[in-house]
């Protein structure tokens, strides 16, 4: 009986160990973030497949290699007459060959198959460039709400143990028979109000670790600890960036840059259709005779050039022109309206970290007089020089002033965030 109680108390006394979460630091959360998202892995394939594209259509400058079987039965037993005299020949016939060719001219087709798959290329690994930075904002994202969601909890319990402070004080005066109930009746109010705030931070927190923990595909129910707090000093911060600097970095300009060059490889590609091939090669054949007598293969060769040279298709070549005219016309349109876009998206992020710079000071500045108040407040109720109305106007206060704080910060770490992203540098 002893050692089964002794082993549950080893069990009891070890299981905080086991439970204990691995601190998270921004950049290792960020990094299991972008190991494990199924959106870049996506990106990555396409890439793989737009390298397999550019490979098969190179196959084009190569000679290609084909063989071919074939087999005749006549339903009806046929033969040639020579005079009085009538041949039987066979009523089926075979044949076996290789034929090697080699595309001499067409159009350039294939040289513009090739630059189009290469822009495809191109875009593909444009796009997973994308795709990781949208990773990356995501992670950050959630990485600081868990830390915003942290200080509202803490928030809460603080608020939680102030306001039970005050009820106690309440309390024993209302015993005493040194104020009304109306006054204790104020601080239950507020006492359950507290209670209830508290449950909701810890919704708010359990939904936070959630978020981090779905991004880096772990269990949801897992314990996690960040090692950063929403109100750790920030960076200073980052230069604005010239329009010409961030164009180079984006990764959707890019994208909108290659989309006008395929608009028009498209249009040559089209133009290419149209104009002469030329292909030449050799074919081996093993068969029976034309006349098949004796049902025996003969060895012949056959060297070929073919020459193909469109001279009507009803203006076919000027529609799909046309089409793909239009479609550049619309790519380049697009590519304008990413400029503005990047431009918009540069200056809004710009002004808005700046402000919150700014707005964080004033946040912390507030914070430190709604602390100084509410000290100063409570002391002054302890001694009876203040009513429970001012002390409960400067609990409020001060809740506000946290809640900015907490807010202010949050937002100026996704304002960082945001400026980041919109200058194309989420490795920061």
């Amino acid at each position: 009986m002893k050692k089964h109680i002794l082993a549950a108390l080893i069990v009891v006394a070890t299981l905080p160990l086991q439970l204990k979460a691995e601190e998270l630091d921004k950049a290792t959360y960020k990094k299991r973030v972008l190991e494990y998202s199924q959106q870049i892995a996506i990106a990555g394939e396409n890439v793989v497949s737009a390298e397999a594209q550019v490979a098969q259509v190179e196959t084009g400058y190569k000679p290609k290699i084909e063989g071919a079987a074939e087999f005749n039965q006549m339903m009806r037993q046929m033969s040639i007459d020579i005079g009085s005299y009538s041949l039987p020949i066979k009523n089926r016939a075979w044949s076996m060959g290789v034929t090697a060719y080699q595309n001499v001219y067409s159009g350039g087709a294939v040289r513009k198959q090739s630059k189009l798959a290469e822009l495809g290329l191109e875009v593909a690994r444009d796009n997973e460039r994308l795709t990781y930075d949208k990773v990356s904002y995501s992670a950050e994202y959630a990485y600081w709400n868990m830390a915003a969601a942290i200080a509202v909890r803490q928030m809460a319990y603080r608020y939680l143990g102030i306001i039970e402070e005050t009820h106690a004080v309440v309390k024993e005066r209302f015993d005493d028979g040194l104020i009304s109930r109306s006054d204790l009746l104020m601080l239950d109010t507020r006492l359950q109000e507290a209670r209830l705030q508290v449950s909701t931070a810890e919704t708010g927190y359990k939904q936070a670790a959630i978020m981090m923990n779905t991004l880096m595909g772990v269990p949801t129910d897992e314990p996690i600890e960040i090692a950063d707090s929403i109100d750790a000093p920030l960076p200073p911060m980052p230069r604005l960036l010239s329009y010409e600097e961030v164009l180079e970095a984006r990764p959707e300009y890019a994208i909108a840059m290659n989309n006008v060059s395929i608009g028009k490889q498209k249009l040559e590609v089209t133009r290419s259709a149209y104009l002469p091939s030329l292909a030449v090669g050799v074919t081996g054949q093993y068969a029976t005779k034309s006349i098949n007598v004796d049902d025996k293969g003969v060895l012949n060769g056959i060297a070929f050039a073919r020459l193909s040279v469109p001279i009507f298709n009803w203006n076919e070549k000027k529609h799909k022109s046309a089409i793909d005219k239009s479609a550049v016309r619309v790519s380049e349109q697009e590519l304008s309206a990413t400029v503005d876009m990047i431009r918009q998206e540069l200056s809004d992020a710009y002004t808005r970290m700046s402000a919150s710079y700014g707005e964080l000071v004033t946040a912390q500045k507030s914070m430190e007089v709604a602390e100084q108040s509410l000290q100063l407040n409570t002391f002054s109720y302890n001694e009876g020089l203040l009513t429970v109305l001012d002390v409960l106007s400067s609990q409020l206060s001060w809740l506000s002033a946290y809640s900015n704080l907490i807010v202010t910060n949050m937002n100026c770490r996704l304002a960082i965030a945001d400026y980041m992203k919109a200058s194309g540098n989420m490795d920061f």
